[in-house]
């Protein structure tokens, strides 16, 4: 892979919780390439969103972070003050949220938005007006000079999407995290914002993650997949191979139910049971208690990467194979 716009090494987040502390990101390492997208993908509660907020420093109050590294271009991010990291995220840093109109202050028009993008990306507020228009027009939104006047509860859910897209490419960026940004969406909409990301993929320098349960619009939209299940990353690989070769049980798993939605099937398979309690998790590998090829030691042992670095998997089916 070509050196990595961001490097992350031994994320691990927990949550202050009624006197208990709770490890919800269990050692997660991450590397994405400048132009790539990565997809991070899991069924609720795997721990995505969490990844993505912890690396952007926006984890709530009683989240605890700590990781061995997490650098931009090199860059350690740790060292950074807080201060000193609010400059870096909303220039360098962006993120695309599930709720776009939560992005939006409702007292202030579209352009007073795309006005402080403009100013915060090249120290002055010279030719926003055209730069606004452009960055509206590149995201396919039509009479960008009436948009520009609307408020945000003006905009529908798709509008206010693409605008919230425009913005984060306005300031060219060097990583976008995009968390499930159209799971809010109505399947008409939904297909256009696919079909819009489709489109500025090719424009795009940055890295990209892109986090989402649906593994058809990671199979559309990503270079590689990381299957994440309770807090851990066990299974990452080029996005083809994964399909039509995944190695970790959960992510078998997941491919199966995809493929049986893609083709409309009258019976879905599905993985039984539910993610474990991360507040007592059990001992070995905790997606033991739901896999079907379980043996004695993963409920004794956790199992570490295995794997050509390439396509890297918790699972000891990979050592025995």
């Amino acid at each position: 892979m070509t050196e990595a716009v961001l490097e992350v090494r031994d994320l691990r987040t927990r949550f202050a919780i009624h006197g208990a502390s709770i490890e919800v990101v269990r050692g997660v390492d991450l590397a994405v390439a400048p132009g790539e997208v990565l997809g991070l993908i899991g069924e609720s509660g795997s721990g995505k969103t969490v990844t993505g907020l912890s690396i952007l420093r926006l984890a709530p109050e009683n989240a605890r972070v700590s990781a061995r590294s997490i650098a931009v271009q090199g860059q350690d991010l740790q060292a950074l003050s807080d201060a000193a990291f609010d400059e870096l995220r909303g220039r360098r840093l962006a993120m695309i949220f599930q709720n776009p109109v939560g992005a939006f202050n409702p007292a202030k028009r579209v352009d007073w938005h795309l006005r402080q993008v403009v100013i915060r990306r090249q120290g002055q507020d010279a030719g926003w007006a055209e730069a606004a228009r452009a960055a509206l027009i590149g995201v396919g939104i039509p009479h960008p000079d009436r948009v520009l006047r609307l408020y945000p509860h003006q905009l529908s859910g798709g509008m206010a999407q693409r605008i919230l897209i425009a913005m984060v490419l306005a300031l060219e960026p060097d990583l976008i995290v995009a968390d499930e940004p159209t799971t809010n969406l109505d399947n008409i909409v939904e297909r256009q914002i696919l079909a819009l990301f489709r489109r500025l993929q090719g424009r795009l320098s940055a890295a990209f993650i892109f986090i989402t349960h649906d593994m058809s619009i990671a199979a559309a939209l990503c270079d590689r997949i990381a299957v994440m299940y309770a807090g851990r990353i066990v299974e990452v690989g080029p996005t083809a191979e994964v399909f039509a070769r995944p190695r970790h049980p959960y992510t078998k798993g997941l491919v199966a139910t995809a493929l049986a939605l893609k083709h409309k099937a009258e019976r879905l398979k599905e993985i039984a049971g539910e993610l474990p309690n991360l507040a007592a998790p059990p001992p070995g590998c905790l997606f033991a208690p739901r896999c079907a090829e379980v043996m004695a030691r993963c409920r004794g042992e956790e199992p570490p990467a295995l794997g050509p670095a390439s396509h890297r998997v918790r699972c000891f089916r990979v050592e025995d194979a």
